[in-house]
């Protein structure tokens, strides 16, 4: 017998509601990464997220879920050891811009450790009129445009 866990009285059997503040683990199946995961149609879905859905309704376009509680425990090694990311007690998510939950979760991740560098790979400043912004990568103006002069020498070099 397959649970379908996208009901909401199935999934939350699939939590370990635990009382006070405390997280509520995720029971059922995990990605390789350590996040909570359920299927629908064949897709895998991130268990925190859908919890926020059954408690708040959908996540606004272009927020992500964040866990308040893994950001809050200074000990948490993060990565696919953080126990945090089987959290799906609603109280401990907020849905956030993705820049926000890189932020919040201090230097626990690659992602995180990145969004707090000062200057690029060359030396130049990520200020705010030399950083191109993309939801998941930051560029230096100064370097593109370094290659993308490059490239121009070489292709032009070719055409002669």
């Amino acid at each position: 017998m397959t649970l379908y866990l996208w009901d909401a009285s199935v999934f939350w059997s699939a939590v370990e509601v635990r009382g006070g503040e405390d997280c509520w683990p995720w029971l059922a199946g995990r990605l390789s990464i350590g996040y909570g995961s359920l299927r629908r149609h064949g897709r895998a879905y991130l268990a925190h997220r859908r919890a926020y859905e059954l408690t708040f309704g959908p996540i606004p376009s272009g927020l992500t879920i964040d866990h308040r509680c893994h950001n809050a425990a200074t000990g948490c090694p993060g990565g696919v050891a953080c126990l945090h990311r089987r959290c799906v007690n609603p109280s401990h998510l907020d849905a956030v811009p993705l820049a926000e939950n890189i932020r919040r979760s201090g230097l626990h991740g690659a992602g995180a450790a990145n969004a707090a560098k000062t200057h690029c790979r060359s030396g130049h400043a990520l200020t705010v009129d030399n950083v191109m912004s993309t939801p998941d990568r930051r560029t230096c103006k100064a370097c593109a445009k370094r290659r993308r002069d490059a490239h121009r020498q070489r292709t032009e070099v070719v055409r002669t």
